[in-house]
């Protein structure tokens, strides 16, 4: 998500620089689908990816779903509805609720469509 998205997307046009909007589709429509299935596998029957407490794991998997978020992707709901439900568990936590709400400004920047 980072140097497939968010680097792409987000970083160019803060360099001054064209988003390359092409790497951005190919990176959420490509690569992210099996690493998603996969989230989405882990995710089954558990609160998180690696079991029932909240860790330093879920910081990192969230994290990362919120560079995607301002890079003007997301979580298909319907193919991946554990993960969405996780991402969404996870980013309304305290310590990430303020973080996510700072970054709700219209996304994606630049007004480009993945």
């Amino acid at each position: 998500m980072g140097m497939g998205m968010f680097r792409p997307l987000v970083v160019q046009r803060l360099m001054g620089k064209e988003p390359d909007v092409a790497r951005g589709r190919s990176t959420l429509r490509e690569k992210l689908p099996p690493l998603f299935d996969y989230l989405e596998r882990e995710i089954a029957g558990r609160a998180s990816p690696v079991g029932d407490a909240f860790s330093i794991a879920d910081v990192s998997v969230a994290t990362q779903f919120g560079n995607l978020r301002l890079a003007g992707g997301s979580v298909d709901e319907a193919r991946w509805p554990k993960l969405a439900a996780y991402i969404a568990r996870m980013h309304a936590r305290p310590s990430f609720a303020a973080r996510v709400d700072d970054e709700s400004r219209p996304s994606p920047p630049g007004g480009y469509t993945l």
